[in-house]
């Protein structure tokens, strides 16, 4: 066989800087090809949003508009949302008349959606109607109660009833471009 023998001698300093440059540019490559990636989970992940209701287990996935039908049963679990258009106090509870929407993935009321039918929202204790005014959007995760038949102006019209146990007023969201502008720090144009 015919093979080279070299007898081991030191590496040069010159060489050894090289050699590790060049190791640690293997693996900033390597990072380097995972930083996008890792940039889109990132932006994935805190672009979740998750429900309010994530943990409320064995809801029936039905509407207002099955409950008109007798497709649920007094008692059954129902997570429903919509456009509070009325508030009513009385001495034990809060009722609040809403008008239903569509749930996103989040389960918030989708604002731009065709509204549905009207259903009650009864709820233990007082809610302040200035915070639950009038176009303001609702989910309520609760027990379907009944049909009741409620006047709306001059018409009479069935809504169906949930005891709810958990609501969330969904904040407001400003119309307007959220798109700002700064230059130093604290000055705003």
């Amino acid at each position: 066989m015919n093979r080279i023998h070299r007898p081991n001698r030191p590496i040069p300093p010159i060489c050894q800087a090289r050699a590790t440059s060049m190791a640690s540019l293997r693996s900033t490559r390597g990072v380097r090809a995972l930083l996008p990636a890792l940039v889109i989970v990132a932006l994935l992940v805190a672009g979740c949003a998750s429900s309010p209701f994530s943990d409320a287990g064995g809801v029936v996935a039905k509407g207002p508009a099955d409950a008109l039908r007798g497709e649920i049963q007094p008692g059954e679990r129902v997570l429903w949302g919509g456009r509070i258009v009325g508030v009513v106090n009385a001495a034990d509870a809060t009722e609040l008349e809403i008008l239903a929407l569509p749930l996103d993935h989040a389960d918030r009321p989708r604002a731009s959606a065709e509204g549905g039918v009207r259903f009650v929202v009864r709820y233990p204790g007082f809610l302040e109607p200035v915070n639950y005014a009038p176009g303001r959007l609702l989910t309520a995760l609760g027990r379907f109660s009944t049909v009741e038949t409620r006047a709306v102006g001059e018409f009479d019209i069935e809504q169906p009833v949930i005891d709810a146990r958990q609501i969330e007023l969904w904040p407001i969201r400003d119309p307007r471009p959220q798109t700002q502008f700064g230059i130093g720090i604290g000055i705003r144009l």
